[in-house]
């Protein structure tokens, strides 16, 4: 099925549910790592949560559950990308001209050797990128969950082998789980408030550079 610009809203209703999840996975990270690694991965797969949860599950679900949490991800970039094609990244290099370049550089790399590119890289960043070139879905939707599903393992892996250094960590979230939950959910909704302000302040700046001037009395 080709996206079509019609499925953006629910493309971004989807979007801002996972980032919504994944900040209150993150908040309550201690809780749900003591008593359901599984769900915390689901909700919020970054490299620390990885990394503490493969010391406490099996190997199977955990890749299972990472992989697919992180390819969703990767689908909604491939949608973007595939709908606003060259348009959004015109609109990166109308924001930042560096990061327009580092786009346009990753562009071309892709471009030669994509699906190369998406196996060793296969986050969202690199899906957009799918999209953007036009892949499609039929390859890059397993080449990505291959190199999702490779990563996973690795950071399993790694996980396991630091098992011995994470013990002691593990031993005193679960003493202390209450205290750095707490502490856990101060320093998230600190952030995404702090966020929220920035990005509304960049809004009103956006639209104070753009409204015209007033008119000088006499002019």
């Amino acid at each position: 099925m080709t996206p079509r610009r019609e499925q953006l809203p629910w493309i971004f209703g989807i979007l801002a549910a996972v980032v919504a999840t994944g900040a209150l996975g993150a908040a309550f990270a201690p809780a749900l790592l003591v008593h359901a690694p599984l769900l915390l991965i689901g909700l919020s797969p970054l490299g620390r949560h990885l990394v503490m949860a493969a010391t406490v599950t099996e190997m199977l679900p955990f890749v299972l559950v990472a992989a697919s949490r992180r390819l969703l991800v990767g689908v909604l970039a491939y949608y973007l990308g595939h709908i606003n094609g060259d348009e959004g990244l015109a609109w990166l290099e109308g924001r930042s001209r560096r990061l327009g370049r580092l786009a346009r550089f990753f562009e071309r790399i892709f471009r030669r050797a994509g699906v190369v590119a998406l196996f060793v890289v296969p986050g969202p960043p690199f899906c957009a990128l799918a999209g953007v070139v036009r892949m499609p879905m039929r390859i890059m939707l397993p080449v990505a969950a291959v190199g999702q599903i490779m990563w996973c393992s690795i950071t399993y892996l790694l996980g396991d082998a630091l098992s011995q250094w994470i013990a002691p960590i593990m031993a005193f979230i679960t003493r202390h789980m209450v205290e750095t939950t707490a502490v856990c959910v101060l320093l998230v909704g600190g952030y995404e408030l702090y966020r929220r302000l920035s990005r509304r302040k960049s809004a009103l700046d956006d639209l104070a550079a753009s409204a015209p001037l007033p008119e000088r009395p006499g002019e």
